[in-house]
């Protein structure tokens, strides 16, 4: 497992609706990180990236506790943290642009889960506090996996079974 974030620090995150999966250059974010996950993921500048690993960050909410954003992927030497719009829809959040701002819904709970402010850049960044975490909650069949895959000493995917 990666070194956790050991105090609370705000990082700046861009809400990215070009992007395809969430992705930071900062491995000591990662609450648990799947190493063998290597890939190359083309920038905006048409230039590529080499992914060293994927897995799921925990954030802390203002006065809302802890959430854990998973599938986000490791890129060192990546300029900017980036959450991908069309990975929040598929992983259960409802964005609602208007005007200069946008609100990210949970659609389980309804909840606003972030308010965000255009800036004058008309980029939609995000600051996020990053913390510790000890003891995640499991619910969804990738929180099952990573848990299982833990227990069982680090089990290759393939050789789990749900």
């Amino acid at each position: 497992m990666a070194q956790n974030v050991a105090a609370e620090e705000k990082v700046m995150w861009l809400l990215d609706s070009g992007c395809f999966s969430h992705m930071t250059g900062r491995k000591e974010f990662f609450h648990w990180l799947n190493e063998s996950v290597k890939q190359r993921v083309r920038m905006g500048d048409d230039s590529a990236l080499e992914v060293q690993g994927k897995g799921c960050i925990a954030i802390q909410m203002p006065n809302r506790g802890r959430r854990m954003i998973y599938g986000v992927k490791y890129v060192p030497n990546l300029a900017y943290n980036l959450l991908s719009v069309g990975q929040l829809i598929n992983n259960g959040y409802k964005l609602v642009f208007e005007k200069r701002r946008c609100c990210i819904h949970d659609t389980k709970s309804g909840e606003v889960f972030i308010e965000v402010f255009k800036d004058q850049h008309n980029l939609f960044p995000i600051e996020l506090s990053h913390s510790e975490v000890m003891n995640a909650v499991v619910g969804s069949n990738e929180e099952v996996a990573y848990l299982w895959h833990r227990r069982y000493g680090h089990l290759n995917f393939q050789g789990l079974q749900f």
